[in-house]
């Protein structure tokens, strides 16, 4: 099975919430043409959790996550949106990482990140 990696020099307009949260902490949602939907942890690093952080107006010196099996969150009926993203932590915007094209995936839910 070979991969491919979505890269583009206009990245799509990508919305971030959190669901089931507090309001600094909760499941990683992404917004992509109006279907909301989950990340997988497959490659989410710190500079991942900062990406997501800026995204969501946060800072991003405190910035951490978790796989969902670790809160137990997971619902299998969200679609999951973004998968093998990559990152440097420079970027603006999860949309602006490398990745597998949208609602292509590989893992369950109990990789969405938290």
């Amino acid at each position: 099975m070979s991969s491919v990696s979505v890269t583009s020099d206009i990245p799509p307009a990508l919305t971030a919430r959190l669901v089931s949260s507090t309001s600094h902490a909760g499941i990683l949602e992404v917004q992509f043409n109006g279907t909301w939907g989950r990340v997988c942890d497959d490659n989410f690093i710190y500079h991942g959790a900062v990406v997501a952080c800026r995204m969501l107006g946060f800072s991003s010196n405190r910035a951490t996550f978790f796989s969902a099996n670790q809160i137990s969150t997971a619902i299998e009926s969200t679609p999951i949106i973004l998968d093998d993203v990559s990152y440097n932590g420079n970027e603006p915007t999860l949309a602006q990482c490398s990745h597998e094209p949208f609602f292509q995936h590989n893992r369950g839910h109990s990789e969405d990140i938290a």
